[in-house]
């Protein structure tokens, strides 16, 4: 005998053909269970249009609504499913039942109809995945996550609107629980990481990039201090900051101070454009020496190189700090006697971002002509005091450099 649900006898109700799926409701307004439902003459209109074309599927959705109004929600729930297999490109069909899914928090199943919908229209579909991503319902965002670690087709379509400005928790939730299913690709560790910064834990974020990307396990506050690995990876290895010219530069693994490398440069008396060599720091609140390697021979018009450590903005920001606050200066002398260590004290305190650089100072046109060479190896920042520091002398906003032992500090004169 054949079910009968709304006066219709149904064959198959309760058997699933394909998977399920949803769509935006960008056709229309859904009519609300809490509005009463369609009049008695729509029964009777679906029940006609279901004698002439049992695989109506605005038809079966009409009779649907009828029986959510009359019966009950989850009564109707076998006719919407149905409903959606005979018009799978409905978006309205869709959308009505996968919000029934969520109002019942049938979690499962409402990411059923997501993932079909995005399979079969993402353009369509993706109007309603931003919705939702919105939303962030915990258990859909998890589900979410779940399919994008099955490499699901649509990730292009959801990677955008998970990293639009203001997503941070939904974001978070997603990359989380896919970092437990499985190691973060590269696009996904470039959204993690500066939200994690943007969100005061920075130290987080850099111990999932030293667990997922290939770096040396051994990471001090300063990676790769000898230059062993050269500049990579990001966002918390060496980096170039701009684009260089009028000189050379590159490992050396002729006589590095020790290990196999020192990281050098070579000034053939032109004028540079003068690519500073940085790296992202994260220390905490304390007093540090930085300590560097130099090894140098330059004949300078005027200028100098100098060693620098100042805030930051979170990595990845499309805009660094206006006039970030130098936190240590040190200069590297134009002429040494072979390997000379350089060292100067270093104190963080509100300061939860920091950036490690060697740069080039010129004052003025015509002062920009280099030549000879020097090379660098051996980085390290030790930290001097067990306890971090209580305050600073120096006002906050302010440029500073040539921090003393004392913790004292001078303000920075304006380039």
């Amino acid at each position: 005998m054949l079910p009968v649900i709304g006066g219709l006898a149904v064959l198959g109700v309760a058997q699933h053909e394909a998977p399920l799926s949803w769509p935006p409701p960008t056709t229309g307004e859904m009519p609300l269970l809490s509005e009463g439902g369609e009049a008695p003459r729509s029964r009777v209109s679906a029940h006609a249009r279901l004698r002439e074309r049992p695989l109506d599927g605005m038809a079966l959705r009409s009779l649907a609504n009828d029986v959510a109004v009359n019966e009950g929600l989850v009564a109707a729930l076998p006719l919407y499913e149905i409903a959606v297999r005979r018009a799978p490109r409905n978006p309205s069909i869709r959308g009505q039942l996968f919000t029934h899914y969520v109002e019942l928090e049938r979690w499962q199943q409402a990411m059923q109809q997501l993932d079909a919908w995005l399979r079969l229209d993402p353009v369509a579909a993706e109007p309603f995945l931003a919705e939702w991503i919105g939303r962030r319902d915990t258990p859909m965002l998890a589900l979410l996550a779940v399919r994008l670690a099955q490499d699901a087709p649509w990730q292009s379509v959801a990677w955008p609107l998970l990293a639009e400005h203001g997503q941070e928790r939904a974001l978070r939730i997603v990359l989380e629980t896919l970092a437990a299913l499985r190691p973060l690709h590269a696009h996904e560790l470039a959204l993690y990481l500066p939200m994690l910064e943007r969100t005061g834990d920075a130290g987080r974020a850099r111990e999932v990039w030293m667990e997922t990307s290939a770096v040396s396990k051994a990471v001090d506050r300063v990676y790769d201090g000898g230059f062993e690995f050269g500049v990579g990876p990001s966002p918390y290895g060496w980096q170039w900051g701009g684009v260089a010219s009028g000189y050379y530069s590159g490992i050396d693994s002729a006589a590095p101070w020790e290990g196999r490398n020192a990281m050098a440069w070579r000034f053939p008396g032109r004028d540079i454009k003068f690519a500073p060599l940085q790296q992202a720091l994260v220390l905490a609140p304390g007093v540090y020496r930085l300590t560097v390697h130099a090894r140098a021979e330059l004949d300078m018009e005027a200028g100098s190189f100098v060693w620098t450590v100042m805030c930051r903005a979170p990595v990845g920001s499309a805009d660094d700090l206006p006039r970030a606050t130098i936190l240590a200066s040190m200069p590297v002398p134009a002429r040494t006697q072979g390997w000379q260590e350089l060292s100067t004290p270093l104190v963080v305190d509100e300061c939860p971002l920091q950036r490690l650089q060697l740069q080039h100072v010129a004052r003025g046109r015509g002062q920009s002509r280099v030549s000879g060479g020097m090379a660098f190896d051996g980085v390290s920042i030790e930290s001097m005091h067990a306890t971090a520091i209580p305050g600073d002398p120096c006002r906050p906003g302010k440029p500073r450099a040539n921090v003393e032992a004392s913790g004292a500090c001078r303000e920075a004169a304006d380039e």
